[in-house]
């Protein structure tokens, strides 16, 4: 593993950048001890993607990457200390939110208009039942009030119970639609593995038709185009090379293909960080 101080490399042949650079990356050694932290890390993706991708304005080279990752570009990682990039950058994973709780969906289901209406009956009902009730009438006087009380009930619960379901069904659904393979090179060598097992430094390929599972910097690319609609809204595909090597998790490879540096992964990416925000916003 390469540590040390600011590094300032020329390019290596057939990777990003061709031409000699003059950038270079801050190396302040983590708390796993890597040559990058994963804060220096986000700061690079973010500042990637403020500035349309382009590594001149990220402030970094990618040789200097590579070597603050202790990544080889021609084999890869080891993958003697994966566990420890794990507990350094986390996992290529997104926890989902806590699935709403039944009580949660009752009081939800109980904010119909209609359910308050009825419950407001049911109460005057048995107020007025109890207090007015004619001794002469068998029925007793609390029948009517109750009626309503236990007829809200039960639609409360049986549309709390349906939510509920269609909770749990379509956890079960989106559990199934992450579960995919990804070619990463390690010890030289293209191997398959679970997506979510992909860390921080792996060297990921990226095929026509691919999905990117990682923020990361292409290292070599093949007429690499990538379409990022779903984060800029831009339509056109946008070449990946030396110019524009920044990609983004949850983007398409629409044309060639790539080896892609993992610099952020799971809850570390744009994607997974703007989810992390958005979940704190919608818990307050």
């Amino acid at each position: 593993m390469c540590k040390g101080p600011a590094l300032r490399m020329a390019s290596l042949p057939g990777q990003i950048g061709d031409e000699e650079t003059a950038l270079t990356a801050s190396t302040t050694k983590s708390a796993g001890g890597f040559g990058l932290s994963k804060a220096r890390l986000e700061e690079i993706v973010e500042d990637g993607f403020a500035n349309h991708s382009k590594v001149s304005t990220a402030g970094v080279a990618v040789e200097s990457l590579l070597a603050g990752l202790g990544c080889d570009a021609k084999t890869g990682l080891t993958g003697i200390d994966l566990a420890e990039r794990v507990a350094t950058y986390g996992r290529n994973f997104i926890e989902p939110p806590p699935p709403t709780g039944l009580l949660e969906l009752m009081w939800e289901a109980l904010q119909d208009p209609t359910l308050i209406l009825l419950l407001v009956a049911a109460v005057v009902n048995l107020i007025l039942g109890i207090g007015f009730h004619d001794p002469a009438n068998p029925e007793p006087g609390w029948l009517e009030g109750v009626a309503i009380g236990a007829t809200v009930f039960v639609v409360v619960m049986a549309t709390a119970l349906l939510d509920y379901s269609k909770e749990r069904q379509f956890q079960k659904l989106n559990e199934k639609s992450g579960e995919s393979t990804t070619a990463v090179l390690r010890n030289g060598k293209q191997v398959d593995i679970d997506t979510k097992e992909i860390v921080v430094g792996d060297l990921v390929y990226v095929r026509y038709g691919d999905s990117i599972p990682v923020d990361g910097v292409v290292v070599r690319a093949s007429d690499f185009e990538v379409n990022e609609a779903s984060l800029t809204g831009e339509p056109d595909d946008l070449k990946k090379n030396a110019a524009t090597p920044f990609v983004f998790t949850g983007t398409g490879c629409m044309k060639g293909s790539g080896l892609v540096l993992a610099l952020a992964v799971g809850s570390g990416t744009h994607v997974g960080r703007l989810k992390v925000e958005l979940e704190l916003v919608q818990a307050i």
